[in-house]
């Protein structure tokens, strides 16, 4: 069993998931900000 190759394996699920984690946690910023902006352009 080839160790680092495991590690490897295990770092580029690691990254894939945290990298979805980001871009949803971004799309989800932006979207709050855009409701926000209309939200007080509406007052």
């Amino acid at each position: 069993m080839n160790l680092k190759l495991l590690y490897v394996s295990i770092a580029v699920q690691v990254g894939q998931i945290h990298y979805l984690y980001i871009a949803f946690g971004g799309m989800h910023v932006f979207s709050t900000y855009m409701i926000m902006n209309s939200w007080s352009d509406s007052k």
